[in-house]
């Protein structure tokens, strides 16, 4: 009786004044068919088998139609589960889906492998020539002194190209790259988890290995690249970057031989700071780990099942 009090009492006011309503009139046909038909149902027994079958009728019934009644809640609960559960997924893979191809652009892949390539290899050629004028030869120091304004300005272009393309600073990098983590975050311990649950499909082993791999570290990946790329301030003997580098090439262009001489020779001269092979593997390493997490997102896209291929998420599977 408490559980039907209680299951009663979750009901709103209409439904329990039908419910007493109903079993008012059900008691007052009752009481009417026993007064009005006193004198048949007494001779002829008409009655009592008929209340009787009702009777048997509501004790085998009602139990079933409850068990009948809570399967199809159940499965309308579960359904419905189901539902929250697959707008989630969808809805928190697509934040994670946006914010990786807004992060792994491929303007930002191609300005790092530009970085990693003519960049590089420009600064590699200039900086072997300025180590090569150590001492006070006319043939490299001529040749040195025709090449420090054009080199200059086509670095300062690259510098330039690279800037456009990449499309950001290193602080707002580090903001997206947090959020693009969290996004992630939200994927693998929650929602994952419930589709386990749940038994629904998950991205295959070795996509959600490679996430996790590229994923790893505080730092967003390029930022060892930046740190040599970005510019820090006025030249100093401390460190040099790529942006300093035509500032640095014109500095030594309105320069003497023996003050070009003196400034190579010197321990702490920014040539040194910035070394071309360390810079270019830093660049090409942080372009291919930006293609390897958009390629496994994408990939993830591709297959069959979820997540859904971009363009149709919010579809049931």
């Amino acid at each position: 009786m408490g559980g039907v009090r209680e299951t009663l009492g979750e009901y709103s006011k209409t439904r329990q004044v039908a419910f007493g309503a109903s079993m008012i009139i059900g008691a007052a046909f009752f009481c009417t068919g026993v007064i009005g038909d006193w004198r048949g149902w007494w001779n002829g027994l008409g009655f009592v088998p008929n209340a009787i079958t009702s009777l048997a009728g509501f004790f085998f019934g009602v139990p079933i139609a409850l068990v009948l009644l809570s399967t199809l809640t159940d499965e309308r609960e579960e359904r419905s589960q189901l539902n929250k559960l697959r707008g989630l997924s969808d809805a928190a893979w697509q934040d994670f889906s946006d914010r990786v191809h807004e992060f792994c652009t491929q303007g930002r892949i191609d300005a790092l492998r530009l970085a990693g390539g003519d960049l590089a290899n420009r600064w590699q050629s200039m900086s072997a020539l300025l180590q090569s004028c150590w001492e006070f030869d006319p043939i490299p120091q001529f040749k040195l002194g025709l090449e420090l304004a054009p080199v200059a300005t086509e670095i300062e272009a690259l510098v330039v190209s690279f800037r456009r393309s990449f499309d950001d600073r290193a602080k707002d990098l580090q903001i997206k790259w947090v959020g693009l983590q969290r996004s992630w975050a939200v994927l693998d311990s929650y929602v994952k988890i419930q589709r386990f649950e749940r038994r629904q499909s998950w991205l295959s082993p070795d996509i959600d290995s490679s996430i996790q791999d590229w994923l790893r570290g505080d730092a967003h990946p390029m930022t060892e690249f930046l740190s040599q790329h970005l510019s820090t301030g006025a030249l100093s003997g401390v460190s040099l970057q790529m942006e300093q580098v035509p500032e640095l090439l014109r500095s030594l262009e309105s320069q003497t031989f023996e003050e070009r001489i003196s400034f190579i020779n010197t321990s702490n001269s920014p040539i040194y700071k910035l070394v071309a092979s360390s810079y270019s593997a830093q660049a090409f390493a942080a372009a291919e780990v930006l293609r390897r997490l958009r390629d496994s997102v994408e990939a993830a896209e591709k297959g069959q099942g979820w997540p859904h291929r971009r363009g149709e998420v919010g579809q049931k599977n």
